[in-house]
C-alpha cells in the first residue's frame, strides 16, 4: 500500500513589515504617554509659579501698606507738632436786638431793645442776639485766628484776624441776625438787600506754607428764638432760651492746599 503525502506550503510573505509596524505603534504610543507626563508637570509647574507670584504680590502689596501707613502716621505727626494749642469757649447769649431799618444795615444807627413783634405787620423787621465766645492760647507763642461771622455794628459778615499772644484769653462777640418772618419760618442765615449770607460763628488756624495742619472749630445755630403767642393771635413773644448752638471742630491734614490734596487716613485698605 503506498501512501502519497501532499506537501501544502502557505506563504505568508515578509514577517518585518508587520514586526516594524507594532515597533512603530509601540513608539508612537511611547510618545504619547511621555508628552502627556511632560504636559502635567509643565502644568504644575505653571500652577505653583502662579500661585508663588501671587503670594509675593499679596506680600509687595502688604509691605507697601504697611509702609504707607507708617509714612502717613509719621507724617501726621509731624503736622500735629507745629500746631499751637488753642480752645474755644461758648459762653452764651448776652442780649437781643432789633434793627428798624428796611435792611439789617438801614438800622444799625437805631439799634434798639428787642420787644414783642406783632404779624404781618413787623414780618419784615430785622432781629438779632448777639452771642460771645472766648477764645484761648494755651501755647507758648502768637496765635493768629481767622473769625467768621456777623460782628456787632457790621453791616454783613466776614472775617477778621485775631492775634492773641502766649495764654491770652480775648472775648469775642457777634451776631444772628434774621428777619422777624424768617425767624418763625426756621429760614435760616441773614438775607439783607435780597443778598443771602450765611450765618454762624467760625474759628480757624492753619498752618504756615502750602503743606501743613488747618484746625477748624465751629458753631451752629438751631432753634428760634421768636415763638408765636398762644393767647394773642398776631403776636410774637421773644424768648433767647429758645436759641440753641452746637460746635464742631476737627483738624485737616493738607498734603498740598494749592492743589487741594489731603493726607490720606491711617486706615488704609
Amino acid at each position: 500500500m503506498i501512501t502519497e503525502i501532499t506537501r501544502i506550503q502557505v506563504d505568508t510573505g515578509p514577517l518585518w513589515p508587520q514586526i516594524a509596524a507594532v515597533i512603530v505603534a509601540l513608539i508612537a504610543a511611547g510618545v504619547v504617554a511621555y508628552q502627556s507626563v511632560q504636559t502635567k508637570r509643565s502644568a504644575d509647574a505653571s500652577l505653583k509659579a502662579a500661585d508663588a507670584a501671587a503670594n509675593a504680590a499679596d506680600a509687595a502689596v502688604l509691605g507697601l501698606d504697611v509702609s504707607r501707613r507708617m509714612e502717613v502716621s509719621t507724617t501726621r505727626a509731624r503736622m500735629d507738632q507745629q500746631m499751637p494749642t488753642w480752645s474755644v469757649t461758648w459762653l452764651g447769649w448776652k442780649e437781643h436786638m432789633r434793627s428798624l431799618g428796611a435792611a439789617w444795615a438801614d438800622g444799625l444807627g437805631s439799634l434798639l431793645p428787642a420787644e414783642d413783634f406783632v404779624v404781618p405787620r413787623d414780618q419784615g423787621v430785622y432781629f438779632g442776639v448777639v452771642g460771645a465766645v472766648n477764645l484761648h492760647n494755651d501755647s507758648e507763642r502768637h496765635v493768629s485766628l481767622s473769625v467768621h461771622s456777623l460782628r456787632p455794628g457790621a453791616r454783613q459778615p466776614g472775617g477778621v484776624d485775631i492775634v492773641l499772644g502766649p495764654h491770652e484769653t480775648q472775648t469775642v462777640d457777634f451776631v444772628i441776625a434774621r428777619t422777624v418772618r424768617d425767624w418763625l419760618s426756621g429760614t435760616p442765615g441773614l438775607t439783607d438787600g435780597g443778598t443771602w449770607y450765611g450765618e454762624g460763628f467760625t474759628v480757624a488756624y492753619d498752618a504756615p506754607g502750602d503743606q501743613g495742619a488747618s484746625d477748624a472749630w465751629r458753631l451752629t445755630i438751631t432753634g428760634s428764638p421768636l415763638h408765636p403767642s398762644s393767647e394773642d393771635a398776631g403776636k410774637v413773644i421773644t424768648e433767647v432760651k429758645g436759641l440753641a448752638a452746637e460746635h464742631t471742630q476737627g483738624r485737616v491734614y493738607w498734603l498740598s492746599r494749592a492743589q487741594d490734596r489731603q493726607l490720606p487716613d491711617e486706615e488704609l485698605n
